[in-house]
């Protein structure tokens, strides 16, 4: 078995589980009486679906049986891995600094990298700068 297929096979028994215990962590904060938190758990929970869709999609993109197949869960996966980052940054603002999240300036600087990630991977004549 080559060491691409064993990442794969332990890509696809893994996902699943990640999922479950980002799900319960999620599920625990949301059973918190504390009402301070509320914004970081919004913030967690918007930072959970990214994950589960990066799963999600990188999970059907490796199972896909044709190479269009593949292609195109390999572009749904884009939002979530471009995202993902901007998502865990303003969670852990939130989390370290009792609610209150990064300043939109900030924000919308930090959100100019994964606009311009995804109209790399979506425009057609700038794909190639990304998959060269």
């Amino acid at each position: 078995m080559s060491p691409e297929r064993i990442q794969y096979d332990l890509f696809r028994i893994l996902a699943p589980g990640l999922a479950l215990v980002l799900l319960w962590i999620l599920f625990l904060s949301l059973l918190e009486k504390n009402p301070g938190r509320r914004a970081t758990v919004r913030s967690y929970a918007v930072f959970v679906v990214a994950v589960i869709g990066y799963l999600l999609t990188s999970t059907l993109c490796i199972c896909a049986g044709s190479r269009s197949g593949a292609l195109f869960w390999a572009r749904a996966v884009y939002p979530f891995v471009a995202f993902l980052p901007i998502y865990w940054l303003e969670y852990c603002a939130r989390f370290s600094r009792d609610g209150k999240g990064l300043p939109p300036l900030a924000l919308g600087i930090l959100t100019i990298f994964p606009v311009l990630t995804l109209a790399m991977v979506y425009v057609p004549s700038l794909t190639p700068l990304l998959w060269a």
